[in-house]
């Protein structure tokens, strides 16, 4: 007879399913290679959040960064950045709370304070850039970290 047996085929599925899990595992982790690029993703999603519920509602929506604990935060969601990233945020002086704490709000006739965050981890770097007029959040890869 010509074939496999069943042994074999359920070894070989079981050998599969256990590659996949450890590949997804490494490969989705917060401090994995794609942790930084997820975690921006997240960041993004969360301020395209925030100014849609902003239009919404007819009423300020905040998102909030706290550069020195690596989180971020809007209406009904939260976020983290992988412990070993460097974080940058431009925006106003008056966007900032109180030290290394600051809001990015969303206004109701669809404008924005505004900002540039930049995110870098072991070489990768992204920027999240928030038009103050459109409010329009642009995600991108960048080649270089900006000049203080």
């Amino acid at each position: 007879m010509k074939g496999y047996t069943l042994v074999e085929l359920l070894t070989v599925i079981a050998i599969l399913a256990l590659m996949t899990t450890i590949t997804s595992l490494y490969l989705f982790r917060r401090e994995g290679p794609f942790g930084l690029q997820m975690a921006a993703r997240e960041l993004a999603q969360c301020l395209r959040h925030a100014h849609a519920r902003a239009i919404t509602l007819n009423k300020p929506q905040a998102v909030t960064l706290d550069l020195d604990s690596r989180r971020f935060g809007c209406p009904g969601k939260a976020g983290q950045f992988p412990s070993a990233s460097r974080l940058l945020f431009r925006t106003a002086a008056s966007e900032y709370v109180r030290g290394r704490i600051a809001t990015l709000r969303f206004l109701g006739d669809g404008t924005a304070t505004g900002g540039h965050i930049f995110l870098e981890e072991r070489g990768q770097i992204w920027s999240i850039r928030v038009n103050w007029l459109t409010a329009e959040v642009r995600l991108a890869r960048e080649t270089h970290w900006p000049e203080p």
